[in-house]
């Protein structure tokens, strides 16, 4: 596979394609990082790139389903877009909304996109819970915000919403989770384990226990911003479960007074219109945040890695280097307040 031109060639089988990157695949592969950072990996398995074709439109970020390579060459299958569906249903409403007089609908729709962009301000007063669906989400997507929490001493919990045993041993990633935050600055009391009732099931169902176990962490604390994981797309589906659990309290109304945010881990890249505040972070706080990750020893090579073959911190800090050129950091986190 050579560099980054037009013209990216793939042997599968003996055979030679050529695709050009200024039409269907544009920016090319997630697993192009292969080439550079994974050369030892690949050669130990050389299956893993020969298997799937991703793509990460780098105009703006948008992640693109992956596709079995052979069946996307012969044209039987096409790359497709990941669509967040709590921004789709929104767009949606807007839709409904001027279909029933109360506006334009194209100008609605545009507005929507079009999110004015601002800092993520951190106030001493403020009472922060991160959710975080297993122990690592929080530092993939939310690192940038603990560091700088701990750094001024504020209020912040942690909240691991499972022990995330079905990618490990439960008591080793607990104890992976504390060293992580410690490499931030944080501490044991500021981590809340908890494990939601469905995650212990067989069927693993969301009930209205769930609901009222993650409530009562809320009345019990009192905060003044949540933070939400809204990356819903891993492999296992316990974080769209988190997320549906989270966003239903939302919903509720019984929770005006408190900020919503969401953040994301490492399996999308949120676009233009889901994302309305930006944490910039310089290059010390990106070795921290691969410091901590490492702390995660576990989860560098697990059975729930998807089909990119890169370890997580490599794909949260090569998105989070995207978006630092964007706007203008080294590196930087995106969050989108609901409310």
């Amino acid at each position: 596979m050579n560099k980054i031109t037009n013209i990216i060639t793939i042997e599968s089988k003996g055979v030679t394609h050529e695709l050009n990157l200024d039409n269907k695949i544009s920016d090319l592969l997630n697993i192009l990082s292969l080439a550079n950072s994974q050369t030892d990996k690949s050669e130990e398995n050389p299956e893993i790139i020969q298997k799937y074709i991703m793509e990460i439109n780098l105009k703006n970020g948008i992640k693109i389903k992956s596709a079995p390579r052979d069946e996307f060459l012969s044209g039987k299958t096409e790359l497709e877009d990941l669509i967040h569906p709590y921004f789709q249903n929104k767009i949606k409403e807007n839709e409904n909304e001027n279909e029933n007089g109360n506006g334009n609908a194209k100008d609605s729709i545009i507005n929507s996109i079009n999110i004015p962009k601002m800092e993520l301000e951190l106030n001493k007063n403020d009472k922060i819970m991160v959710f975080t669906p297993h122990p690592d989400d929080e530092i993939l997507g939310a690192c940038g915000l603990l560091y700088k929490s701990f750094e001024k001493k504020l209020d912040i919990k942690v909240v691991y919403m499972t022990s995330g045993k079905g990618g490990g041993n439960a008591d080793e990633r607990k104890n992976e989770a504390i060293s992580g935050i410690a490499k931030l600055g944080g501490e044991r009391k500021d981590l809340i384990f908890s494990n939601l009732p469905f995650y212990t099931k067989k069927d693993r169902v969301v009930t209205e226990e769930d609901y009222n176990y993650v409530a009562k962490i809320i009345e019990e604390n009192k905060p003044t911003s949540i933070f939400i994981c809204a990356d819903i797309f891993d492999p296992n589906g316990t974080h769209k479960k988190c997320f549906d659990v989270l966003m239903k309290l939302y919903s509720s109304g019984l929770y005006k007074d408190i900020k919503f945010y969401f953040y994301y881990s490492v399996w999308y890249w949120p676009k233009e219109n889901e994302f309305s505040h930006i944490l910039n972070y310089e290059f010390d706080t990106y070795r921290l945040k691969v410091y901590a990750m490492l702390e995660h020893k576990s989860q560098l090579v697990n059975g729930f890695m998807g089909e990119d073959p890169r370890p997580f911190y490599q794909r949260a800090c090569a998105r989070d280097g995207f978006y630092g050129a964007k706007y203008g950091s080294i590196y930087s986190e995106v969050y989108y307040l609901l409310n």
